[in-house]
């Protein structure tokens, strides 16, 4: 009987610190809204599946000995892509608007920049400015610098077809996080 009243008082307890806290002031949340929970539109999603679809056709165009050409128009075609889904992203997490505003830049820029500066300004975000605290905006933003990396490789006098292949092989992964919500603001740096 005296276990049943401490575990009473316990629950009591827990109850009046739960309502005491409530009527504090805090500060406002950050942004921290999954979008495997509230989820793009239909449209985006749909988007975002056409664009995995293009990136693993990429590889493979690339595995079947497709022409440099060939792949910097599929690599142009997926930038283009990602300049139609990234608004749509914002709208779900506006604490990204700057940072992905900035990382499409990259789409009239990229034939200027050689591999490493955009490795360093777009891939480890030297060149962007920070997100809000809180938004994910880490595989979004890898939509359009994948991409636009491929791109600046292809572009190279002598091309490392290995390295254009691990750039687009990833970049499909990266649009299967964003479509499922799942794996933000990983900071693996590609």
């Amino acid at each position: 009987m005296q276990e049943r009243s401490v575990y009473r008082t316990g629950w009591v307890l827990a109850g009046v610190l739960a309502l005491a806290a409530c009527g504090q002031d805090s500060e406002p949340a950050a942004e921290s809204v999954s979008l495997g929970t509230i989820g793009l539109s239909e449209q985006a999603s749909e988007q975002l599946g056409a664009y995995a679809e293009q990136a693993q056709a990429f590889v493979a165009a690339l595995d079947e000995g497709a022409d440099n050409a060939d792949l910097a128009h599929q690599a142009q075609a997926l930038l283009d892509l990602s300049a139609q889904i990234i608004p749509e992203y914002v709208e779900v997490y506006p604490g990204c608007d700057a940072h992905l505003t900035a990382a499409l830049k990259i789409r009239e820029q990229w034939s200027a920049l050689d591999p490493d500066t955009i490795e360093r300004d777009y891939h480890q975000d030297a060149a962007l400015p920070e997100p809000a605290p809180g938004a994910d905006c880490y595989h979004a933003k890898d939509l359009v610098v994948h991409p636009a990396t491929a791109l600046a490789l292809l572009n190279q006098p002598e091309v490392d077809r290995q390295q254009v292949r691990h750039e687009m092989a990833e970049v499909a992964a990266h649009a299967g996080a964003v479509r499922s919500g799942v794996g933000f603001n990983s900071g693996d740096g590609d």
